[in-house]
């Protein structure tokens, strides 16, 4: 059991499903206790701190799942196993490359080829959780409207684990902007 299923976990009316999107499963959630906007656009109270803790626990499942040390080697394997990294770079340097993209990206030498790996952080985060398979995008506009239509923004607020997660998660922000209007899709996520 994670932070996401302690969270879940304070609602048992609520029949949550761990296989399933657990950005989803807090959109449904709110459905189900009718916290949705009301006539002027606003969240009720319950909602929003319900929010606010649902993205607290994301994070902390991401910090518990692959660490805050960016260096670590086995939070990297992890990360490169759920993204079917086959065969496994030998060290870090070759796992990863900190840049400002709004993803998590590394460089994978499985071939003499440097491969920039785009995922949504809260894919990821499920991938670790559930097993299920973590799409990659081919590139920074494609990712940023897929987190955009299916609202699966990793809460950038809270992101303690590293300064590039943080960058990172501000560029696909704005990103996004050029796709929808980012305070109205932050709302909703």
């Amino acid at each position: 059991m994670d932070q996401i299923d302690h969270f879940f976990a304070q609602y048992p009316e609520f029949d949550y499903n761990r296989q399933a999107s657990s950005p989803k499963e807090f959109y449904r959630m709110c459905d189900h206790f009718g916290r949705v906007q009301d006539h002027n656009n606003q969240y009720p109270t319950e909602r929003n701190e319900a929010r606010e803790a649902f993205r607290e626990a994301m994070v902390e499942s991401f910090n518990d799942r692959f660490g805050t040390d960016v260096n670590d080697k086995k939070a990297w394997e992890g990360i490169c196993h759920l993204l079917k990294v086959d065969p496994l770079p030998d060290s870090v340097k070759d796992m990863k490359e900190v840049r400002p993209f709004p993803t998590l990206c590394f460089i994978a030498d499985t071939s003499k080829l440097v491969k920039t790996t785009h995922v949504n952080l809260s894919d990821l985060l499920d991938g670790g959780r559930s097993g299920a398979e973590v799409q990659v995008f081919d590139s920074e506009a494609s990712l940023a409207a897929y987190t955009v239509e299916e609202g699966r923004f990793f809460p950038k607020e809270e992101a303690y684990y590293d300064f590039c997660f943080v960058k990172s998660l501000a560029r696909i922000s704005a990103a996004a902007a050029n796709v929808e209007d980012v305070e109205s899709i932050e709302a909703r996520g």
